[in-house]
């Protein structure tokens, strides 16, 4: 009976350390598998051509008006909106905008380029962007 014990606690001992040295195993083998093929996915990437660089898509609520400068006004009666007006090869353009101070700059008769926001104001636009072109 004793000799039972000792026998069954060997195999025991020995189905511990089979599974300890294959667990041991497994994990040393995931190491190394993921380290050669994340060291293959970096010279890969690295040898490959970079792609140009894709334009950035513009939103639909942003318009960019261009003209030589008229002024930047407000309007007489009410709704008191403000409003600037440029001239784009004889044609006048007036557009109705949230009160800005980055139109303060521009001088009559310059000609700039000004980036608007629609739809985020009470139904004038918001100026984003006052470029004045040489």
């Amino acid at each position: 009976m004793v000799g039972l014990l000792g026998v069954a606690a060997l195999a025991g001992l020995g189905l511990l350390k089979r599974r300890a040295i294959a667990a041991f195993g497994g994990a040393l083998c995931n190491a190394a598998s993921e380290r050669f093929w994340g060291h293959v996915h970096h010279k890969l990437q690295a040898a490959a051509k970079p792609s140009a660089p894709t334009p950035q898509a513009r939103p639909a609520n942003q318009k960019t008006y261009r003209g030589a400068f008229q002024g930047y006004n407000q309007w007489e009666n009410p709704p008191r909106d403000h409003f600037f007006t440029l001239l784009d090869g004889g044609t006048t353009i007036t557009v109705p905008v949230a009160r800005t101070n980055l139109l303060s700059g521009v001088r009559h008769g310059d000609l700039v380029e000004i980036d608007t926001q629609i739809g985020i104001f009470y139904g004038v636009e918001v100026v984003q962007r006052v470029r004045v072109l040489k």
